[in-house]
């Protein structure tokens, strides 16, 4: 009798607990940040953006562009390259011209970062920009496939030079 007792009030605190977990849970991360602070997901005010130039060290030894720069490798000088950036870095698109070149359906993304747009499937003029900032998680997802895919495909030639200041322009 005692330990059928036993077993039935272990069932019971299993079943409370089970019940109650959620709260539990947000309790102990939030009580004790240091011991389960590998276990829990960052939170969105904590999460890094989607993509970080400044992770690969093999970008460290390519040139920086500005934008205004990039605006010149944008296929209507067909002496040059054509460029474009995605996820902060700048990557030649030459070999996909018939996409990219003057007057073909991509052109638009030419000399341009444009991340968002690519990310998006997006071919509004107000979508091409590095600004990712409001993406939601499946968003951020896809995101991660757009700079794989493009940055897998197309030879890295330098990163985009990020204007820390408005007055520095």
């Amino acid at each position: 009798m005692a330990k059928s007792r036993w077993f039935l009030g272990l069932a019971v605190f299993i079943g409370l607990l089970a019940a109650f977990w959620p709260q539990i849970e947000e309790v102990l991360f939030k009580g004790c940040p240091i011991t389960f602070m590998g276990l829990r997901a960052p939170s969105q005010a904590t999460k890094k953006p989607a993509f970080d130039v400044t992770k690969d060290i093999g970008l460290a030894h390519l040139p920086a562009f500005t934008i205004e720069e990039l605006k010149q490798y944008d296929g209507t000088d067909e002496s040059r390259p054509i460029y474009m950036a995605v996820g902060g870095v700048v990557l030649d698109v030459t070999s996909g011209s018939k996409f990219y070149q003057k007057g073909a359906e991509y052109n638009q993304f030419a000399g341009q970062a444009c991340t968002r747009a690519l990310a998006l499937a997006s071919l509004d003029v107000k979508d091409i920009n590095d600004d990712v900032s409001d993406f939601t998680p499946a968003q951020e997802k896809e995101l991660e496939a757009t700079l794989s895919f493009y940055q897998g495909k197309y030879p890295k030639v330098g990163v985009l030079a990020v204007t820390r200041f408005p007055e520095d322009k």
